[in-house]
């Protein structure tokens, strides 16, 4: 850890990170939480209401959460301020969680270090309250990160490079989002093994949930692990639709592995094809795919289609999880006409 620590003196990224505030240590935090936990979801910024992130455990079957709360007020801002901005989100995350949960852990990561005074108030309200509490703050973000270099490394670099790159792909809007996923479905199968893939693509998986409300969310029991996934196949279509005007088309040329990006007009006057008329997902006879970007849904199916290819052979094809979501959108479109019929 000491050479890490070392470097990160040597780039001021400790001390970027202890003087950021509100929104920019927000991005800062949010981005160290998700190096150091991979089942890490993130709110995105602005959208939490008390909650910016959660954790499920995967040591147990039993589901107890952490609920993370990230808080960086000006320097300056006394005490009872602070305090006060801790009840509120507190509060939040008390009628957000105990409809859901049984038992869970509250993780604060402030951009202050507390006091012995400001602890012991903190934790007597806490112990009232009932809620179960931890604390990150900026030299404790990067102790966790302690036995793996390649993090720190990438902390350091997301620290320093911040001016020049500050955003997420989860800052993008959703259908910008999508084309990244792609690009980066693309890239994966290149020389990498396959745990390192399997992590990957749950890590976009998580990213594209952030999309999402944590109310849209259910648990699911996946192998040995609860996870987060989408039950109500209406409300993730509805919930992540792509703005008016900017319905997008990516086109996937199977021989170079290669997406482009269109938008409606371009689309239209390239393949002389209405975009309001074609499938989400349609294949031409020189081998190029065209997925229609209307919401997330087809992005979510391609990326945990791929991730069981990946369990099942240790290695995945674009292109083949491209034929099952059209099959699977023409069952369920044969589906919707059959009921659509006897309903009359």
């Amino acid at each position: 850890m000491e050479k890490g620590m070392e470097r990160l003196k040597t780039f001021n990224s400790l001390k970027e990170l202890e003087s950021a505030t509100g929104e920019r240590f927000e991005i800062y935090a949010q981005y160290m939480l998700s190096l150091i936990h991979t089942g890490y979801i993130g709110t995105r910024i602005h959208k939490d209401n008390g909650i910016d992130g959660i954790l499920l455990s995967r040591e147990s079957r039993d589901v107890e959460p952490v609920i993370y709360s990230i808080y960086g007020p000006e320097r300056g801002t006394n005490w009872t301020s602070k305090l006060r901005k801790i009840k509120d989100d507190i509060e939040s995350i008390k009628e957000y969680v105990d409809r859901k949960f049984a038992k869970y852990t509250v993780c604060f990561v402030f951009n202050f270090k507390l006091a012995g005074d400001e602890i012991s108030e903190l934790d007597n309200y806490c112990s009232d309250e009932g809620i179960t509490y931890s604390f990150l703050y900026p030299e404790k973000l990067f102790i966790e990160l302690e036995d793996n270099t390649k993090l720190i490394t990438n902390a350091v670099a997301f620290l320093d490079g911040i001016e020049v790159e500050a955003e997420d792909i989860t800052d993008l809007n959703n259908h910008i989002f999508a084309g990244k996923v792609l690009e980066i479905l693309c890239q994966i199968n290149e020389g990498d093994d396959t745990v390192d893939k399997l992590e990957k693509i749950m890590i976009l998986k998580y990213k594209l949930l952030s999309y999402l409300p944590l109310e849209a969310l259910k648990l699911k029991q996946w192998s040995k692990n609860r996870i987060f996934a989408v039950t109500n196949r209406n409300e993730f279509k509805e919930k992540t639709t792509v703005n008016q005007g900017y319905k997008t088309v990516y086109i996937f040329e199977n021989k170079t592995g290669k997406i482009k990006k269109f938008n409606e007009e371009s689309y239209e006057n390239t393949f002389g094809n209405k975009l309001e008329y074609i499938p989400t997902i349609s294949i031409s006879g020189n081998g190029l795919y065209a997925i229609k970007i209307e919401d997330l849904e087809v992005i979510f199916f391609l990326l945990n289609n791929c991730y069981l290819q990946l369990q099942n052979k240790g290695s995945f094809n674009l292109t083949y999880a491209l034929h099952t979501a059209m099959r699977t959108e023409e069952r369920i479109e044969k589906w919707r006409l059959i009921r659509k019929a006897k309903l009359g």
